[in-house]
């Protein structure tokens, strides 16, 4: 199966030429992707291809409205790209609008992803700002790995505050999404703006070549005008996605899972952060497969960057509930995060790892109920930890 990348977002923060950029990065290994879009007031299809008379019946349109979505239908229905055969297209032909075919269905949207993820490598998803549009959430449940734009203005902000509360159901997985500050030029508030939403992961700045691309209907150039801010945000989406690739083969492989709990434990700080972000990804498919490796992993806790310390207390909450235990120097490590100052992630993690050992034994419950009760004296009422 392909992973599966949404992209959704605020209007105007550059969602359709981000998914083009992306896919071409995707594929430049000659690995295979697909762009989906599914906003029918405007046709993706000719803006993509201004140049290419492309039939109604290579419509995004006609799939969704078919009685039952397989893989030959969503291959007869994608069309390559004639100058870079690595990247197929979905959408709406010219000419198509919202009454020329019956309501989209989510069941529907799901099957599409479904079968459009076995064909290829990579999936992505270019989503409608507007949620009244099933794809959208449809997409946003199916993303392997979530990319949120918003332009950093108030329009963005509010964007962001009006469609939330939507998004609360656990399967939109709306804390894990990737939030980057998209059209960002250099009068946006971005420090003001990045505060008021928990902060951006990266930027997507406006750039005259790239809009020039997207004008003159030159969408999959662009990736040559990407400045270094540009492609350090487009490097963060390859390295989740790496990321994940590895856990998934770390699932059947101890040595991977070994090298990356040495890694936890080494010096060197970017590769520990790495590692660690890999090992959470790898307890949240099988924690089981860690608990071997547990004191390497536990020793994350004691490391300086705070990135590798939450990541870490995901994975040992995880291993917890697999049946692992731990000593009294990873209980008093993780109380230590319990209370750092400096950093509400790891605050946070703590405090869920405390509650999952817990719950997972009656034992486990006695050894840590005084450090959750004196955490629920200490942090009631705190916005943190409102859930």
């Amino acid at each position: 199966m392909g992973k599966v990348i949404t992209v959704w977002g605020s209007p105007g923060s550059g969602k359709s030429m981000f998914s083009c950029i992306l896919a071409k990065a995707l594929t430049r290994d000659k690995r295979k992707a697909i762009i989906i879009n599914a906003e029918i007031s405007v046709p993706m299809l000719p803006v993509w291809l201004p140049d290419q008379i492309i039939q109604t019946n290579a419509s995004v349109g006609q799939v969704l409205s078919s009685v039952e979505i397989d893989t030959s239908l969503v291959a007869s229905h994608v069309t390559v790209l004639k100058s870079y055969p690595f990247i197929g297209l979905m959408g709406y032909s010219a000419g198509e609008n919202p009454l020329s075919y019956p309501e989209i269905k989510y069941a529907m949207v799901l099957q599409l992803v479904n079968a459009a993820a076995k064909l290829v490598d990579f999936v992505i998803l270019d989503c409608s700002s507007n949620m009244t549009n099933v794809f959208t959430p449809a997409a946003i449940e199916s993303g392997d790995l979530v990319v949120r734009l918003l332009t950093p203005d108030l329009k963005g902000i509010n964007y962001l505050k009006a469609h939330q509360p939507l998004l609360v159901d656990g399967r939109f997985h709306y804390d894990q999404h990737l939030t980057f500050a998209g059209m960002a030029r250099p009068f946006h508030a971005l420090d003001e703006m990045g505060y008021i939403i928990g902060g951006f992961d990266g930027l997507l700045p406006y750039g005259k070549e790239i809009d020039r691309c997207a004008t003159e209907g030159g969408m999959f150039q662009a990736i040559k005008y990407c400045n270094p801010k540009y492609t350090a945000s487009l490097n963060k989406v390859l390295d989740a996605l790496e990321q994940m690739e590895l856990a998934e083969q770390a699932l059947t492989d101890e040595s991977l899972v070994d090298a990356l709990a040495q890694e936890i434990a080494g010096s060197s700080r970017i590769r520990r952060q790495k590692a660690a972000s890999t090992v959470a990804l790898i307890a949240d498919k099988d924690a089981s497969v860690l608990l071997p490796f547990a004191d390497d992993i536990a020793s994350g806790l004691t490391k300086p960057e705070a990135q590798t310390r939450w990541e870490v207390l995901h994975a040992l909450d995880q291993m917890g509930k697999a049946g692992q235990r731990y000593d009294e120097d990873v209980l008093v490590a993780a109380e230590d995060s319990l209370y750092d100052e400096t950093n509400g992630f790891v605050r946070e993690a703590a405090f869920h790892f405390f509650c999952g050992y817990g719950s997972a034994s009656t034992d486990n419950s006695e050894e840590v109920w005084t450090q959750i009760d004196e955490a629920i004296q200490c942090y009631h009422g705190n916005p943190e930890f409102t859930d």
